[in-house]
This record gives C-alpha cells, structure tokens and sequence, in this order.
C-alpha cells in the first residue's frame, strides 16, 4: 500500500463516519444502529493508524496484507 492509497483510506473512513453521524442526526428513531457502525469505524480509523505508525517506527515496506495481522495482535 502507499502512501497515496493509506491517505485514500483514511479519508474515506473519516468520511463515512461523517455519513453515520448525519444518518444519527436525521434519523434518531434507528440512531442505535448507526452508532454501534460509527464505533466500529472509528475503531478501524485507529487500527489503520496504529499499523500507519509502526510501519513508519520499524521502516517496514508494505508488499503484502498479511503484513497487518502482526500490528492488530
């Protein structure tokens, strides 16, 4: 993954999660449901920014996926 598609992901994140508080907002009588998504996703944001900073800590080059079980254990 590079840098661009890392930078990519966590907009796209951050934009969903904009998109969840809207539906929260807008639709409060099924909010319970968007907010357990809304905590997973921010759950995701910090899982890829905790795997983002131990890549840049070790100097690691991302070749392949299996590369991120080793950051979420």
């Amino acid at each position: 993954m590079n840098c661009l598609n890392q930078e990519t992901s966590y907009a796209g994140n951050d934009e969903t999660i904009n998109h969840l508080e809207k539906i929260i907002v807008l639709y409060p009588d099924i909010s319970s449901e968007f907010e357990k998504l809304r905590n997973e996703y921010n759950i995701l944001g910090g899982t890829m920014k905790v795997y983002k900073n131990g890549v840049k800590k070790t100097g690691m080059k991302i070749k392949n996926r299996n590369n991120l079980k080793h950051w979420l254990i």
